[in-house]
C-alpha cells in the first residue's frame, strides 16, 4: 500500500444559495432604482438621487444570475491510498468527500498534458456528507501534474494492469 499527498484542484458546482442571493440583490436594486426615479420626478434632480440610480444600475449589472450558474475550481490536497484491490481518494482539508475505485473496475487510464488531468473511466463509490453513491461506467477526473508525480502514475498503472494513454501527445 502506497500513500500519496498531492496538490490538486477540484471542480465545484455553483450553489443554488448563491443563485437565490443574487436574485434577491437584483430585486433590491430594482426597487432602489425605481424609488430613485420617482424621487427625481417629485423632488427634482439632485446628486443623491442620480448617484443612487447609478449605483443600483452598476450593482445590478455586476450581479447577474446567469453569470453565477457556472462552477469554478478550488485548490485542494488529495490523499490517495493505492492498494492492490482499490484506490481511495480523499479530498482535503475542506471537502468532505471520498472516492473508492476497485482496481478491477478500471476500464481506461487517460492523461492530458494540456489539462494536467488524469481521467479514470471506471465504476466507483463516492462518500460525501455521510451519503454513499455508486457511479457505474463513469469517470473520475484528477488534476495531477505528470512530471512531478511519476511514482503515483506508475503505481496506478501497476495495480490496475492498464497502460496510461496520453491523449494529446
Amino acid at each position: 500500500m502506497n500513500n500519496f499527498k498531492i496538490k490538486s484542484k477540484v471542480y465545484c458546482n455553483e450553489s443554488k444559495k448563491m443563485y437565490y442571493v443574487c436574485i434577491l440583490i437584483n430585486i433590491a436594486v430594482i426597487i432602489m432604482a425605481v424609488c430613485s426615479i420617482i424621487s427625481i420626478f417629485f423632488a427634482g434632480i439632485n446628486v443623491g438621487n442620480i448617484s443612487a440610480c447609478v449605483v443600483a444600475v452598476l450593482v445590478g449589472a455586476t450581479c447577474k444570475p446567469k453569470n453565477m450558474t457556472g462552477g469554478h475550481y478550488e485548490f485542494c490536497v488529495l490523499s490517495i491510498s493505492v492498494e492492490e484491490t482499490k484506490i481511495s481518494i480523499d479530498y482535503l482539508p475542506n471537502f468532505n468527500k471520498r472516492i473508492v475505485v476497485n482496481t478491477d473496475k478500471i476500464k481506461t487510464l487517460e492523461y492530458s498534458d494540456q489539462l494536467q488531468c488524469l481521467r479514470i473511466v471506471c465504476d466507483y463509490n463516492e462518500m460525501a456528507d455521510s451519503e454513499e453513491h455508486f457511479f457505474g461506467d463513469s469517470e473520475v477526473l484528477l488534476y495531477i501534474p505528470y512530471n512531478e508525480n511519476q511514482q503515483f502514475y506508475y503505481e496506478i498503472e501497476n495495480v490496475s494492469q492498464k497502460r496510461l494513454m496520453f491523449v494529446d501527445r
